[in-house]
């Protein structure tokens, strides 16, 4: 599993990121839970063409369970418009299933955390 910090404008007003320059490259790092309340990560998950199958099985276990990470959309266009609860086990969840990461972010309202995918090795 490849966990990737999304990357945000400098002109952002998200209080809940940090910026972390390296080797002229500017990244978005979520506080630490040190910096005020805790606060879970957000996250969407992409899984193309795989969401709900055998070999969707990182995206299907954060949505079936995740204590790290807040997931608020996959990314699949094959299922696009459909629930995840009601693709892997027939009980709404409202964690939608879109077509590319611009309609997951216009989806919920915000800039997620985390893109996370998984990758056979």
């Amino acid at each position: 599993m490849l966990v990737v910090p999304s990357v945000v404008s400098l002109n952002t007003s998200i209080p809940s990121l940090k910026f972390v320059a390296k080797n002229h490259e500017l990244r978005s790092v979520p506080f630490s839970a040190t910096e005020g309340k805790q606060r879970i990560a957000t996250a969407v998950v992409y899984c193309e063409a795989d969401f709900g199958e055998i070999d969707g099985k990182t995206a299907n276990g954060l949505i079936r369970r995740s204590e790290k990470y807040k997931i608020i959309s996959v990314v699949d266009s094959e299922k696009v418009g459909l629930d995840t609860g009601m693709v892997l086990d027939n009980k709404p969840n409202a964690i939608p299933i879109c077509l590319d990461l611009a309609g997951a972010q216009a989806q919920a309202g915000l800039i997620p955390d985390f893109f996370i995918f998984g990758m056979e090795v």
